[in-house]
């Protein structure tokens, strides 16, 4: 039997490798003696719309990084121009497939394709050029890590409502420390801070601050800078570094009041 050197086609929201759709099941052959092979395990169920939404790049699911051959010279650059300049569908009616290159890298030989009619046009993307591609695989969304540890317990000059919240009744001395129940620092909780604004460059929250947003009427709604002092201290004692509960929290600034600490139901609800 003959096996198709069809590129693998990578999908990490269905974390399996697959080969291109075709009518036929895992070996079975056509007239032409030829069969689809299928790489890996099964295929995990597919994701909900939103989820898929969430998970790949820019929210669209039809965008693949696609990896093409070197040439006997240890080149790939003209294969990478070939497919993106000469077939792309703009320059050539007669493309096998609906899409666009929206970059391209002649030297690491990858290119990215957004292809109009989904995984169909990939496929036939793949079909025309199996000789010249390795695979493809879905552009994912990629997050920076916030990762964050704190030495507790916290000694030395523990404020009082810290060294307070640790204790298990109101009868419990104060004894100078704050330590939280094991695995409780606030690692991967968001915490939105809705009053004057947020200070974002204040050290109590380096590396910790989330997009924040500014809902009064006239404002920058992206510009959430604290210019009255209020929310950066309440976001202090909530998520501070030294006088915090939340040390690890990622605090986003949600600026409700102005300058004079003034608002409107209107602006909270918003």
């Amino acid at each position: 039997l003959g096996v198709s050197a069809v590129p693998l086609k990578v999908d990490a929201t269905r974390e399996t490798l697959l080969a291109p759709s075709a009518p036929l099941q895992a070996n079975e052959t056509s007239s032409s003696s030829e069969f689809w092979p299928v790489f890996g395990q099964a295929a995990a169920p597919e994701p909900s719309e939103s989820e898929l939404l969430s998970m790949v790049a820019y929210g669209n699911p039809n965008r693949w990084v696609v990896r093409v051959k070197d040439d006997d010279n240890g080149d790939c650059g003209e294969t990478v121009r070939r497919i993106c300049r000469e077939e792309a569908p703009a320059a050539n009616g007669t493309a096998p497939f609906n899409g666009r290159c929206v970059w391209e890298d002649r030297e690491s030989c990858f290119f990215t394709l957004e292809a109009d009619g989904g995984e169909d046009d990939l496929d036939a993307l793949l079909v025309a050029h199996e000789d010249d591609i390795v695979f493809a695989e879905r552009d994912m969304r990629v997050v920076m890590e916030q990762s964050c540890s704190y030495p507790f317990p916290q000694t030395g000059s523990v404020p009082w409502h810290l060294d307070r919240i640790d204790s298990s009744s109101a009868q419990q001395p104060l004894d100078g420390r704050y330590q939280p129940p094991e695995g409780l620092s606030g690692s991967g909780v968001h915490l939105y801070v809705l009053d004057t604004g947020l200070r974002r460059t204040h050290v109590e929250f380096t590396g910790r601050v989330g997009q924040g947003g500014n809902v009064l009427n006239g404002a920058d709604p992206t510009n959430e800078w604290d210019d009255n002092g209020h929310g950066t201290a309440v976001a202090s004692v909530a998520a501070g570094t030294t006088s915090g509960v939340c040390k690890c929290c990622v605090v986003h600034g949600v600026k409700c009041l102005d300058h004079n600490g003034d608002g409107s139901y209107t602006d909270v609800i918003s």
